[in-house]
């Protein structure tokens, strides 16, 4: 596996502090990463995020694994730490293969831990939605 990182930063945007993060920089799935979970959207949380938008490029097939234990751990990693940092997360993983489901839901969670947008589990989709601040 070859990674590459640069330093966590923050932007504005509107006057809202946002952050982002890829696929496993949020959760550090253990199958996945041989180092500690850094707890990234946290540190985003600490450095004045208030919304971290992050792109998921999750692995899928059609195996029980894929289908209901990796989507459930990515699931209560976004509901838990949307809640823990206070923090609108808005999340999406890539559509592809379309006729498998999402390795992780997709949607918009509010600073409470509570889906607000949901979309489908497989195919394309677009979603918006205001949030007030």
């Amino acid at each position: 596996m070859y990674f590459s990182s640069s330093p966590l930063r923050v932007f504005s945007f509107k006057g809202i502090t946002i952050g982002g993060l890829i696929c496993n920089d949020l959760w550090a799935n253990p199958t996945c990463t041989p180092y500690p979970d850094c707890h990234l959207s946290q540190q985003l949380s600490q450095m004045g995020a208030r919304i971290i938008f992050h792109a998921v490029n999750g692995w899928r097939d059609n195996s029980d694994y894929c289908r209901f234990y990796q989507k459930n751990f990515h699931e209560s990693n976004l509901i838990m730490r949307a809640a823990a940092g206070k923090l609108w997360i808005v999340s999406v993983d890539s559509a592809f293969p379309e006729d498998f489901p999402v390795s992780s839901p997709g949607g918009i969670i509010s600073p409470t831990g509570k889906w607000v947008e949901r979309v489908p589990d497989t195919g394309e989709r677009y979603f918006c939605l205001d949030v007030a601040m």
